[in-house]
């Protein structure tokens, strides 16, 4: 007489082989090493920082070539006086 098998056993096992199988072919198909994953990361970081320290500097001159004739006029407050505030600094401060 031939030994009992546990059915759940075989049916757990049937899906760890196939799992394992799917997830090599993913690996060939998708899959790039950790050595080449840091490469890549360590490429992109330096292009970034080599644009950033390309970047122009961001004054006043340049703001208002880029803005153009058509760019809406700054939000101003108006005081309870009747006198406008154009920025927080002339605003009363906070309490």
């Amino acid at each position: 007489m031939s030994k009992p098998i546990n059915l759940n056993r075989v049916r757990k096992q049937r899906a760890r082989d196939t799992a394992r199988q799917q997830a090599d072919e993913n690996a060939v198909n998708f899959g790039r090493t950790k050595a080449q994953k840091q490469v890549e990361a360590f490429d992109s970081a330096r292009a970034g920082s080599a644009l950033d320290g390309a970047k122009l500097d961001g004054s006043d001159a340049d703001r208002s070539e880029t803005q153009g004739a058509d760019a809406p006029e700054p939000k101003t407050q108006v005081a309870d006086n009747g006198n406008a505030i154009s920025n927080k600094a002339e605003r009363e401060p906070d309490r």
